[in-house]
């Protein structure tokens, strides 16, 4: 008997399982076609459209491709925010000299390509030092420009405690020589001498105004309650404020998303998420900053105090543009899915290899065709494949219950 109960827990697992399976694929609502060339890594501009119908962490966002063979399969992806991002590019060098005069070495080298040098990674053998170092530079050797005095690298290495800093970050700077001096009672064993040129990327970002705006006052509380309607969901970041005041002001806020409503005895009910809580200040350009947020609908308030209401005219929303950089490994029709309930993020291995990602991709990019998807027949959706697997399994689990039910009365006789 304890063989069938063991059995029995096997096979209702095996089916739950399936079943966790194959509602995961239909969990998705919507899909657009996806257009371009898909052999090897791409970029894709998710359309401000797609923020409507995902979730706030965009964990419900697939890249799913129906082979010849009819199976479905998924294409790896990162989601980048085009935010300000440095990059640092590794530049060449020839070390020239290595000298000393009493007790401070010099360490000379010479840039290979006219490029900029932002920084310098020094690596030593030493373990415990406090240096004090000078950098200059030049063009030919003769005449030399300060160009740090006395920037402190150290290292610091016991039982508790295994830490360094040895990285010199410089102002731009374009010579040809460079010189590194360290005074030091003991000699420096410098292991590698690295340098590179970072580069700032701007951010890319549209502005939105607001389509509708309304303004509240409760004298009693003291407060300005404003409603903010866009016309389309935003994943803004940044909120900005035009006001008709000239005056500097202070005010505390918080701003919240609509995300849902209920009509309840006549009155509408909201729910609310939290989007930020702070200081709404003239200094800061009566603008707020956040992590990002899929919004549409906004319900700020502002604490007066003592002071005069504020005369708004109207709210602006930053927005950052987002790509998705996707590695197509497989022939196949791809698709963007998205929208779902309780979709975790997808797991994938290049998630620890974003470096590696080349800065070269083809440009993709959907179909109108945007739309909820319906049909469960549809390849993309193989519900019906799923149903027989379910059912197989089921049919299994009943044959081998009767066969030692059956097995069971017999040996009892």
């Amino acid at each position: 008997m304890n063989q069938i109960n063991k059995l029995v827990y096997i096979l209702v697992f095996l089916v739950v399982v399936s079943a966790s399976n194959a509602q995961k694929i239909t969990d998705f609502k919507f899909k657009a076609k996806i257009e371009g060339e898909t052999t090897s890594w791409a970029k894709l501009r998710i359309p401000s459209e797609v923020f409507n119908c995902t979730n706030q962490n965009l964990s419900d966002i697939r890249v799913l491709g129906i082979t010849e063979n009819k199976d479905t399969i998924q294409a790896p992806f990162i989601i980048r925010k085009n935010s300000d991002r440095t990059i640092s590019n590794k530049l060449k060098i020839k070390v020239l000299n290595k000298s000393k005069i009493n007790t401070v070495y010099y360490y000379s080298f010479e840039l290979l390509s006219e490029q900029t040098l932002s920084l310098i990674d020094l690596k030593f053998k030493n373990k415990n030092f406090d240096w004090k170092i000078n950098l200059e530079a030049s063009q030919d050797q003769n005449t030399w420009f300060q160009v740090l005095d006395k920037y402190r690298i150290l290292s610091i290495y016991n039982r508790k405690v295994d830490y360094s800093f040895t990285s010199i970050d410089i102002p731009e700077s374009k010579y040809r020589y460079y010189r590194i001096a360290i005074p030091s009672n003991e000699e420096p064993q410098l292991l590698d001498l690295s340098v590179y040129e970072k580069k700032t990327i701007a951010a890319d970002f549209v502005d939105v105004l607001n389509s509708k705006i309304k303004s509240i006052q409760n004298k009693e509380l003291k407060q300005t309650k404003l409603f903010v309607d866009f016309e389309n969901t935003i994943r803004m970041n940044k909120l900005c404020f035009n006001t008709n005041d000239k005056v500097d002001f202070y005010r505390p806020v918080s701003v919240r998303s609509i995300t849902d409503s209920i009509e309840m005895n006549g009155n509408w009910v909201y729910k609310y998420d939290l989007i930020y809580s702070g200081v709404l200040t003239s200094e800061k350009s009566a603008c707020l900053s956040f992590a990002s947020k899929s919004a549409k609908k906004l319900e700020i308030i502002i604490w007066n105090d003592d002071n005069h209401e504020l005369d708004f005219s109207s709210v602006k929303a930053r927005s950052y543009t987002y790509d998705m950089l996707i590695r197509f490994d497989k022939t196949a029709s791809y698709f963007l899915c998205y929208g779902g309930d309780e979709i975790a993020f997808a797991n994938y291995d290049l998630l620890n290899f974003s470096e590696k990602i080349p800065d070269v991709y083809n440009e993709l990019k959907l179909s109108n065709n945007i739309r909820l998807s319906q049909d469960k027949n549809e390849a993309l959706l193989p519900f019906l494949e799923s149903k027989i697997i379910l059912w197989l399994i089921m049919l299994s689990l009943i044959i081998i219950l009767a066969w030692y039910s059956i097995r069971l009365l017999k040996s009892n006789k």
